[in-house]
């Protein structure tokens, strides 16, 4: 269905757990994938690689992933990220190991950005200690490298992780992790402090509670660029700035499935705290701005959320209430001996962006079998949104209401045949609390109409659908204000997926819709449209497929073509036409679970407007091995 059963909160089993960062855990697979991208003028390609070695006590592993992104336009921009891990352990008693870790991170990107060139490289030695099993104590020490914008630091890490995986207590499981990292590469410094954990318990078979706990603390050194005055001052190229960032958060989770019964709950509730704290080293107080005073950044959330599914015989339902209050608060850091005319500014402006939201939400999911071939659903969705702005000059205060109903038929016609039928709707309205803003406010009403069948015979299955759409926005005061109009959107399509196995080898897939699109102004009040644009849209792939052993050969043609109108009057004339016309080639290899190649490419011969002709060419590589 196009409505799905939506929540406001995700409420999960248990907290993420990290793996050490020392630590065999992460490298336990082998596999290496490649996806090799071109579409337009934008060239794309994604590699990892995972692999490991075991020889009795000496464990080898290694991590590789690169992206790189070209967009070859009137400026080429090159954007890369490689990401390099290596590490090797040995294990002299089952209670003591020795390992090493290399890691090598470069992000490259030629824009002219503030930061589009860095590196680092460090390189580890560590002991891994394990006093109890299930208990993993791992000092470590090292050096690294850090590259930025020109500026190259040296210094030393060091630190210590530890963590406790699954330990039974009593009737209760504990997993834990924590981590203490420093870098020093003066004169910039890192750090890292982390803590996590989970307490998870069940009693009997009718209740199980989970409490879980995170306190994390992340600071940052970055290079910025100084101006004349700053660096002759103090004979700097770069100025630091450093970010600090800290995180709380407890969350409990009881689940209650009573004895004899079908209906299980869910309560849920979670504190959040983060703070963002920024830091500029180098001021100078003979060229002061509003820019000069750092910021800080305080948010607290509070989460609450009670699921309930229900069960009985033919029918399932599924019923979720959650509410989430946020308040984000923005405050300027003072300077000693600055002006104050200057601070007050920057204050002002940091307290506008101080906001507080309040969210509620209702959904519910039911299923009903009607029969052994019918089946019916019905889903909700309604949530209430307040947005308030204590500053005097910020005006984006506002209420939101949406809701979504989704209704969906299916039946089961005979052993060859499926039919289905989907109705969607949804009502979107907001409303700005001041003047200033009050001309945005709107209601968005959407209604989807959706049928199809899908026949699924020996050799032959195609799956074909149509839907109708409209949406209407409609503004609440549109009378009184020229500048607004209210407008509507309206499409038809249809859509035709089919396959036929011609022989043992050869076979035929068509994939290929019609789309027709209508826009234009709208009146509520006498349900008239006034349309401006239209927009015919039409896509066709036939392909004949040979397949050779674990190849399969696609040969065919890719069409496409889009036309844009407009309205003199009550006639359309055409605006735009884009036609491409090409061959498509398909290959896949597929050996089951160990290799996977795919390559899918075309060549288009492209007409536009005012006789324009273009080619492209156009593919998409993927391989993934499993080792």
């Amino acid at each position: 269905m196009c409505v799905a059963f939506l929540a406001a909160v995700d409420i999960l089993g248990q907290i993420s757990r990290d793996s050490l960062v020392h630590s065999p855990e992460s490298f336990q697979s082998s596999s290496i994938s490649t996806t090799l991208d071109k579409q337009l003028n934008i060239y794309s390609l994604k590699s990892n690689v995972n692999y490991n070695l075991n020889l009795n006590n000496l464990f080898l592993g290694f991590k590789e992933d690169f992206k790189s992104t070209i967009i070859n336009s009137f400026n080429k921009n090159i954007k890369d990220e490689h990401y390099f891990s290596l590490l090797g352990e040995y294990s002299f008693r089952p209670y003591l190991k020795f390992g090493i870790t290399f890691n090598n991170d470069i992000y490259s990107d030629n824009r002219s950005l503030a930061i589009n060139q860095v590196s680092v490289t460090q390189a580890t030695f560590y002991t891994r200690v394990v006093p109890f099993p299930r208990f993993n104590v791992i000092p470590f020490a090292g050096i690294s490298n850090n590259k930025q914008i020109g500026e190259i630091d040296n210094g030393y890490i060091y630190g210590a992780e530890f963590g406790i995986d699954s330990l039974e207590i009593s009737d209760f499981t504990l997993n834990t992790t924590a981590r203490f990292s420093n870098e020093d590469i003066s004169p910039r410094r890192s750090l890292n402090r982390s803590f996590r954990l989970n307490l998870s318990n069940q009693f009997e078979n009718t209740l199980m509670n989970e409490v879980s706990a995170s306190y994390s603390e992340q600071r940052r050194d970055f290079y910025l660029h100084a101006d004349s005055l700053i660096a002759s001052m103090f004979n700097i190229n770069n100025n630091i700035q450093s970010r600090t960032e800290t995180n709380y958060y407890i969350q409990d989770q009881l689940i209650l499935i009573p004895e004899r019964s079908n209906i299980l709950v869910t309560f849920f509730g979670r504190l959040d705290w983060r703070k963002i704290d920024r830091e500029t080293r180098y001021v100078s107080l003979q060229n002061l701005t509003t820019n000069s005073f750092d910021t800080n950044i305080e948010e607290f959330k509070i989460q609450f959320a009670t699921n309930a599914r229900y069960y009985y015989k033919n029918f399932t339902a599924l019923f979720n209430i959650s509410f989430i209050e946020r308040e984000e608060k923005h405050s300027a850091k003072d300077i000693l001996e600055a002006s104050e005319i200057f601070f007050e500014k920057r204050r002002d402006l940091e307290f506008q962006k101080n906001n507080k939201s309040l969210q509620t939400s209702l959904s519910v999911l039911s299923t009903l079998k009607l029969s052994p071939n019918d089946y019916l659903s019905l889903s909700l969705f309604h949530r209430k949104m307040e947005y308030d702005t204590p500053s005097e000059n910020n005006y984006d205060d506002r209420d939101e209401l949406l809701s979504i109903l989704g209704f969906e038929y299916r039946r089961k016609v005979n052993s060859l045949m499926d039919v289905f039928l989907q109705l969607d709707g949804s009502l979107n309205h907001v409303v700005y609390i001041y003047g200033e803003r009050s001309s945005n406010n709107n209601i968005r009403r959407v209604l989807k109409l959706t049928s199809g069948t899908t026949f699924h015979g020996k050799r032959f299955r195609t799956t074909t659908s149509a839907s109708v759409m409209a949406d209407y926005t409609v503004f609440d005061f549109v009378d009184f204000n020229p500048f607004l109009k209210n407008y509507s959107f309206r499409r038809f399509s249809v859509n035709d997926s089919t396959f036929i196995k011609i022989d043992e080898k050869f076979s035929f897939t068509l994939d290929g819709y019609i789309m027709l699109s209508e826009q234009g102004d709208f009146s509520w009040k006498d349900f008239s449209n006034n349309p401006s644009r239209f927009l015919q849209e039409i896509y066709a792939e036939p392909v004949i497929n040979y397949k050779l052993s674990d190849i399969l050969l696609g040969l065919g043609v890719r069409f496409f073509t889009l036309n844009t109108y407009g309205y003199e009057d009550t006639k359309k004339v055409e605006q735009s036409a884009y036609n491409s016309l090409g061959p498509l080639v398909r290959i896949n290899i597929d050996l089951g679970s160990s290799l996977f190649v795919s390559l899918n490419g075309w060549y288009e011969f492209i007409k536009m407007s005012g006789n324009e002709r273009r080619e492209l060419a156009n593919f998409t590589l993927r391989m993934n091995w499993v080792m």
